[in-house]
């Protein structure tokens, strides 16, 4: 992935923001992600004390630190793809090929393809409701779309762990 994304004239970043928490578990599900935890109470002061009693609890939400999370994201952005591929063939075939957890990782040729691209994506990612954050480009075009539309840009940053 780090090869094709350097191989292309333009360069890309983003990170989806608080993927985990934007994918819901199945009601079915739930049950699978039981943990258990002291009951808190409220004294007549009001202060928090935490009670003798246990409780149990389920995510609703994918918990961060299973195992199993990044598959399931990894898994659930490919099936969104799938799902959404003729609405935004751009953004879609990005996600399934350049994606690594929730960080896309994206080559372009042009600016105009760059900005066609970053537009797709915004607008997938939107409807999915996985928010983009901390764009990157080399792009002048592209950064100046970003500044015009305040979206947040980061001028210096690592690619999947690498500077």
């Amino acid at each position: 992935m780090l090869l094709r994304f350097r191989l292309s004239k333009i360069a890309i970043t983003s990170a989806g923001s608080q993927a985990f928490l934007q994918l819901i578990l199945a009601d079915e599900d739930r049950d699978a992600t039981r943990f258990l935890w002291y009951k808190t109470e409220y004294t007549s002061d009001g202060n928090l004390c935490i009670a003798d009693e246990i409780v149990t609890y389920r995510f609703t939400r994918f918990p961060f630190g299973l195992t199993s999370s990044p598959f399931l994201l990894s898994a659930s952005l490919r099936e969104l793809a799938t799902m959404y591929k003729q609405t935004y063939p751009i953004a879609t075939k990005h996600i399934e090929n350049n994606t690594y957890m929730d960080d896309f990782v994206i080559g372009t040729s042009t600016d105009i393809k760059a900005i066609t691209l970053y537009r797709e994506m915004l607008q997938y990612t939107s409807h999915i409701s996985l928010p983009l954050a901390k764009w990157t480009t080399n792009s002048n075009a592209l950064q100046g779309v970003c500044k015009q539309e305040n979206v947040p840009f980061r001028e210096i940053t690592q690619v999947l762990g690498v500077n």
